[in-house]
């Protein structure tokens, strides 16, 4: 799953609940990537990962930046 840039702006109407189980979910898709990366010789393969894992990334930055939008500012 890579969520294109018209996608992660789509998100902004969804509830918060939602968002922070696509964070949630991004970010154990990244942490799995990291372990396969842990154990792989193939430098193709290896490419391939890291390319994915840094997808994952970005969209967990572009996600928790909605949620730091629409979450209420604490003073």
């Amino acid at each position: 799953m890579e969520l294109s840039t018209e996608n992660l702006k789509l998100l902004k109407g969804r509830d918060e609940s939602e968002l922070w189980e696509l964070a949630a979910a991004l970010l154990q898709l990244q942490h799995v990537i990291f372990r396969l990366e842990a154990n792989e010789t193939d430098p193709a393969v290896l490419g391939i990962l890291a390319k994915r894992a840094l997808s994952a990334g970005r969209e967990l930055d572009a996600v928790l930046a909605i949620l730091e939008e629409i979450l209420p500012d604490e003073e």
